[in-house]
């Protein structure tokens, strides 16, 4: 029975942070640990907060952020999960605390960021160090976009906002704050310090927390990535007790710095050029093209410099772009399979226009364009048979005799070297 019992709650829990669907787990090592930094409070609506909350100090804010060192991905959940026969809940406590509350709660707020309107701030300036859960901004654009579902046995957040502590009991599943965001919502996405906002805490005492984290791959436009990649960070732990924490997330070392990528339309291609400045762990790069940032399809792949110091160019050629503005990125694969994208450049690419004369025509035809960049000319009546052709030399076609052709309409066919075709209708008289 208790090996029956340990399925249905990991199925649970998995259901309920993911919904349905097939995922993978990937070794991206997103996850980069946790940071902690202190807001400010005035000094005296300080006064004002512990007189409300019953500390038997000064309180003070501190703000949780998780960090991480991948592009891309996003904070989907925060949760206390049921693994491998053992229970993490997830917990926000004061042991040490000694007044009537642990942690401030406004009357304005709740047990979420985007709950608490700042609107209120001007009349009730406390309201905004109340202490909430959150994953990204805590006031998000969506109201809706992060969800709380707690778990079924203990509410854990009813006795958070009456000023208690987090705490699920020992056997609980686990609840879970999750985002499920509309793109392009960045909601979930690391700033520009690389760390993404769980949490804004308001006691007088030194705080503990444990949780387990969720982050989801994303494509370069913020949509959720196919196949779905999750990555998990089991039974975290973060305090604000002195000394214990750092205020900064670690700098980021990409294995890849990219100085510069382009795309450049020329003739009947586009032409694609990157450099990095140094390399670490990189196996190869990908060269994908979209026509509406949803669909990618890939170009061309080559493998990479794997582990330098000094500058590396690449060279690809599209030979096949879509007549529009074509889209293009850098899908980068390193050793340990952890995949990076880059910025997207777009190249607007135009099919030659050519130009046959006269029309109607007895006689022959003329043509105006760049005909260097064709590989044959061919004539073919409206039943789409060829009646003529050339192939294009070294010296460019320059004219077709028609006089022999039966009187009627024709297509002039442009064959370039890749396949495509640029057709035109003409009119033979005799």
């Amino acid at each position: 029975m208790l090996a029956l019992r340990q399925l249905l709650e990991k199925a649970l829990i998995v259901a309920l942070l993911c919904g349905s669907g097939f995922y993978n787990t990937v070794g991206a090592q997103v996850f980069d640990g946790i940071s902690i930094q202190e807001v400010p409070i005035d000094p005296a609506l300080a006064a004002t907060i512990q007189t409300e909350a019953g500390f038997t100090s000064l309180p003070r804010t501190w703000r949780v952020y998780a960090c991480m060192n991948q592009d891309f991905y996003e904070l989907q959940a925060i949760s206390g999960v049921y693994v491998g026969g053992i229970s993490y809940p997830m917990i926000l406590e004061c042991p040490g605390c000694t007044g009537a509350n642990q942690f401030y709660q406004s009357p304005f707020g709740g047990f979420l960021g985007n709950v608490l309107n700042p609107a209120f701030f001007g009349v009730f300036p406390q309201a905004e160090f109340d202490s909430y859960f959150t994953i990204g901004d805590p006031y998000s654009a969506d109201a809706s976009g992060i969800t709380w579902v707690p778990d079924p046995s203990s509410d854990p957040s009813t006795n958070f906002e009456a000023g208690g502590s987090f705490n699920e009991p020992a056997l609980s599943i686990g609840s879970v704050v999750s985002g499920f965001w509309a793109p392009p919502s960045t909601q979930g996405v690391i700033d520009g310090q690389y760390r993404v906002l769980i949490g804004q805490f308001t006691t007088d005492g030194v705080f503990n927390g444990q949780g387990t984290f969720q982050f989801r791959q994303l494509n370069a436009d913020y949509t959720v990535f196919t196949p779905v990649n999750i990555e998990m960070e089991y039974n975290v732990t973060w305090t604000n007790q002195p000394g214990s924490f750092i205020e900064d997330c670690p700098q980021v070392f990409l294995p890849v710095e990219i100085t510069e990528f382009n795309a450049a339309p020329s003739d009947d291609r586009v032409n694609l050029l990157w450099r990095t400045a140094s390399e670490q762990r990189t196996e190869s790069f990908e060269v994908q093209r979209s026509m509406d940032l949803e669909e990618w399809k890939t170009v061309g792949s080559t493998p990479a410099a794997g582990y330098s110091d000094y500058e590396n160019e690449y060279f690809m050629v599209d030979y096949h772009p879509e007549i529009g503005v074509n889209y293009y990125r850098l899908k980068q694969i390193d050793t340990d399979g952890s995949i990076h994208y880059s910025d997207i450049r777009s190249a607007l690419f135009k099919r030659e226009e050519f130009t046959v004369y006269p029309n109607p025509a007895s006689d022959r035809i003329w043509f105006k364009g760049d005909l260097s960049l064709v590989s044959s000319i061919r004539i073919l009546n409206m039943q789409g048979q060829v009646v003529l052709e050339q192939a294009n030399g070294s010296d460019p076609i320059r004219e077709f005799q028609v006089n022999e052709l039966s009187r009627g309409s024709y297509f002039v066919e442009f064959v370039y070297p890749n396949g495509d075709n640029h057709r035109t209708i003409i009119q033979v008289t005799r």
